[in-house]
């Protein structure tokens, strides 16, 4: 029996193009295509997805990665290998899996230098080859947009703040996040604002190359301004209600 995993939707420009469905089948991973939004799973023709070369090894220049404990603590989230991003027409290019490692990376500074408003991390997992296979963080309540969208009552200019004194921390650690979205700004139990997803940060400075529809700034450099537009992009999202959001007026300067 089939089971969607995740799936997402692909534009060009503004225009839907088809959605990509990863789904599970006899212990194994697949990717489909529907141009319709709606779809018979069981009917669609998937390609299998190689997840054994996705998968990386901790480098030996990480000095004394964390492991997560055992058993992972309740109020955790796993992030794994997003296998949705993989690409059968570029079997070649850099394993999925080296996305987590460049966000360990991340994680292990941050251990070291811990604030209230970033994700905590508990350390990485490893399977029986000692590649890493998931990150073992901190669980937060919604997601920003959910929050707003569901009209949860909380303080935002509180939140707000929560997120900017994040951002100034991690700029004083040299990194900047370079995609401040809905997705990546998360609200805790305790309706404070958190931060999360440093798979895209790099030193300032680094070349990038992120783009997050309505979010980031096209910048192809990793600036402190990529981190403050997309604040400025959050702020407009809540007082719009998350009903676009509504961009007109706004520049990206």
């Amino acid at each position: 029996m089939r089971e969607v995993v995740s799936s997402v939707e692909v534009y060009s420009e503004s225009d839907y193009l088809y959605i990509k469905l990863l789904y599970k089948e006899h212990g194994a991973l697949f990717i489909a295509q529907s141009p319709s939004r709606t779809y018979d799973l069981d009917a669609l023709q998937g390609k299998r997805v190689p997840v054994e070369s996705q998968h990386v090894s901790l480098p030996a220049d990480l000095d004394s990665p964390t492991a997560a404990p055992f058993p992972l603590p309740a109020d955790s989230y796993v992030k794994g290998v997003d296998f949705i991003r993989y690409d059968h027409d570029k079997p070649n290019t850099e394993p999925l899996g080296q996305a987590l490692i460049d966000e360990t990376r991340v994680y292990e500074d941050l251990r070291h230098h811990p604030h209230p408003n970033i994700c905590q991390y508990r350390g990485y997992i490893a399977d029986e080859t000692d590649r890493v296979t998931g990150l073992c963080l901190q669980k937060y309540q919604y997601m920003l947009a959910i929050a707003v969208w569901k009209k949860v009552d909380i303080d935002w200019d509180v939140v707000m703040k929560d997120y900017k004194s994040a951002i100034d921390h991690l700029h004083s650690l040299g990194w900047i996040h370079n995609d401040i979205s809905s997705g990546n700004l998360m609200i805790d139990y305790n309706l404070r604002g958190g931060i999360i997803d440093f798979g895209g940060s790099t030193r300032e400075g680094a070349s990038i190359d992120i783009e997050t529809p309505f979010w980031t700034r096209g910048s192809r450099v990793a600036e402190k301004e990529n981190d403050y537009y997309g604040l400025r992009r959050a702020e407009l999202f809540i007082h719009d209600g998350g009903g676009g959001p509504n961009w007109s007026g706004f520049t990206k300067s």
